[in-house]
């Protein structure tokens, strides 16, 4: 303050004011001794982490196995059951992203590299292509429905 020539005339905010220095020095070392006495805990916690991605990697890789042999896109899947299973595998990919997001942050949290999820993108991006000809298999369905009820008196010929 008496560099920039600040003139206080309260002196307990003066009294405050040239403690700042000492607070702020006590408080940086209080940060430094915490932060040295998590590094043992750090280091744990880093290595559950590259576990637990470990074991969602391998998760993710059975899904998507499974996805590519038995999903809405096999070739031995019929419609109506692609349409439910197209479904679900939109709200398991959901959940899945939920706990990517998670691991992602720990990751960043412990500086470690970050994983990514190439086979879960994939899945992703495939349910949007499916929900294209699924969405066309429904509108067809209800409109043979809707035909299926017309009378025949009803037809303009």
């Amino acid at each position: 303050l008496r560099d920039y020539e600040i003139k206080i005339e309260q002196p307990e905010i003066l009294i405050l004011a040239t403690k700042i220095r000492g607070n702020w020095d006590k408080l940086k070392l209080d940060a430094e001794e915490k932060d040295f006495k998590l590094i043992k805990f750090k280091t744990e916690f880093a290595k559950q982490t590259q576990e637990d991605v470990q074991r969602f990697k391998e998760k993710v890789s059975e899904v998507h196995q499974k996805y590519r042999e038995e999903g809405p896109s096999a070739d031995s899947t019929p419609l109506v059951k692609g349409v439910q299973m197209l479904e679900e595998s939109k709200e398991t990919i959901k959940d899945y992203n939920k706990t990517k997001e998670s691991l992602v942050n720990a990751e960043r949290l412990f500086n470690l590299p970050l994983s990514t999820y190439p086979e879960l993108i994939e899945i992703e991006e495939e349910n949007k292509k499916l929900e294209k000809i699924y969405s066309l298999y429904r509108d067809q369905q209800t409109q043979v429905q809707e035909w299926s009820g017309t009378l025949w008196s009803k037809i303009d010929t």
